[in-house]
């Protein structure tokens, strides 16, 4: 997600969170990778959340796949734990040797900045790797809904602000990609809680809330079954989705500044060597990047790519940067 290219140039990239465009895309760590040794013996990878759902999925498959690349095992640790705050602390307390990794998708800014973590994920560990997800999310309303445009849905919102309800997952990124909506659209909604896709599209479905960001892998499966109406496709790149092929990008419709997606981001402990750091940016790329991983992301609708060390390290400080200015604006900071 990001703002507006024109009003804010220096936020061009949000992770989660919320990203724009890509800084560059250097699909390989560093020139000094190629004489590290790692890794060296089991790698723990993790993830702040209870096993299952596609966060984990995907852990466990890029995992899988580094496991036979290297020989080495790789095992994915959940802890989801105090809102992911303890497995923030035990990837801190960590040596910086590269055995202990913290992966997860950008929603862990968003729990830094509205108080679920006590850690700064772009100031307090090591950025080893940034992965921009191109998947679309959908903005939908019921079938039966009275909106059966954007532009017919933001202006209710205006004309009579704080009473069309939008759904989210309060202070996770579905909330924070709804203000910026809101912002950029100078709409008026009242954020609620509608959970994850599955309860927000009963929610939405059943009238008892108005709209909110699904994935369109949801939304076009209910679209398809008559109870749900498709109104907008938003993702980081402001493009056409060939999956939703029929639906204009929120940018198309314009709103060039609403560019939102739900990346991923790979963390080590603090001050980390910089061959390290390439040779571990470089593996999670390459695996990234075969055939196999590349067709199953791609399959799951979250296609992502891996951005080099110092990319990464520059889009997570921007997207640190934009999620501090919308959690000032939610009342958060």
């Amino acid at each position: 997600m990001t703002v507006s290219q024109h009003m804010r140039p220096r936020a061009r990239f949000l992770a989660a969170a919320m990203t724009t465009t890509i800084l560059g895309l250097g699909l390989v760590g560093s020139a000094q990778a190629q004489d590290v040794n790692w890794p060296r013996g089991a790698v723990r990878m993790i993830v702040p959340i209870a096993p299952g759902g596609g966060t984990d999925a995907v852990a466990r498959m890029i995992a899988g796949a580094l496991q036979e690349s290297t020989g080495s095992p790789f095992v994915v640790v959940n802890q989801p734990a105090g809102g992911g705050g303890v497995a923030v602390d035990t990837v801190l307390r960590a040596r910086p040797d590269g055995q202990t990794l913290f992966f997860f998708n950008s929603a862990i800014i968003h729990r830094a900045h509205t108080g679920m973590v006590n850690a700064s994920p772009s100031e307090d560990f090591t950025a080893l790797a940034f992965f921009p997800v191109s998947g679309s999310y959908c903005l939908g309303v019921s079938a039966e809904s009275p909106y059966e445009t954007l532009d017919a849905l933001l202006e209710a919102s205006r004309a009579a602000p704080d009473t069309i309800t939008f759904g989210v997952q309060l202070r996770s990124g579905s909330h924070f990609g709804g203000a910026l909506l809101q912002r950029e659209t100078e709409s008026a909604f009242r954020f609620v809680q509608g959970g994850g896709d599955s309860d927000l599209t009963v929610a939405i479905e059943g009238g008892n809330i108005d709209t909110g960001l699904i994935s369109c892998r949801t939304a076009v499966q209910h679209q398809e079954a008559g109870q749900m109406r498709i109104l907008s496709v938003i993702n980081r790149t402001g493009e056409a989705d060939p999956t939703v092929p029929d639906i204009a990008n929120i940018a198309e419709q314009g709103y060039p500044g609403v560019n939102f997606s739900l990346d991923f981001l790979l963390l080590g402990p603090k001050d980390m060597d910089p061959a390290l750091v390439g040779a571990i940016n470089t593996a999670f790329a390459d695996v990234v990047a075969s055939e196999t991983i590349a067709t199953q992301l791609t399959q799951m609708r979250i296609p992502m790519v891996t951005l080099s060390v110092e990319d990464s390290a520059t889009t997570l400080a921007e997207s640190d940067q934009v999620v501090a200015d919308l959690a000032a604006e939610l009342g958060f900071e």
